[in-house]
């Protein structure tokens, strides 16, 4: 399977992700921007959250680049990623909607940098990255 998106105009890659809205809320597609630097799964801006009706979990603390750590809520949420329907972990932080790492683990991601570039994730569940 391969997810296929494009790089935008200030260099980021980005591709589309189906989140799932509560029983009243419609569900919304999203372009998020692959963060290399983010570990969790899946951020997005409090209010996609609140229109989403994403069930709460908890709260983490979060130490944003040059060390200042704030506490970002989490939610439930579930996703349909590369055809994919998975539950993840989601913050809710004040930045676009972002994928980090651990949501592409087991994909090979490529990126022609350029504006408008194609971005592509390939699942490889069954084998190994590196050959």
């Amino acid at each position: 399977m391969t997810i296929r998106g494009l790089v935008n105009a200030f260099l980021e890659a980005e591709v589309e992700i189906l989140i799932r809205g509560s029983e009243r809320c419609p569900d919304q597609t999203v372009r998020a921007i692959i963060d290399t630097g983010f570990d969790g799964y899946l951020s997005l801006p409090p209010n996609t959250v609140a229109e989403l009706a994403l069930p709460f979990l908890d709260r983490q603390k979060s130490m944003a680049f040059g060390g200042a750590v704030s506490l970002l809520d989490v939610h439930d949420s579930i996703i349909v990623f590369g055809g994919i329907e998975q539950y993840v972990p989601c913050v809710a932080a004040d930045n676009p909607p972002l994928i980090g790492m651990a949501l592409l683990h087991r994909f090979h991601l490529s990126i022609d940098i350029i504006s408008d570039g194609v971005v592509e994730l390939t699942h490889r569940p069954d084998e190994s990255i590196a050959g």
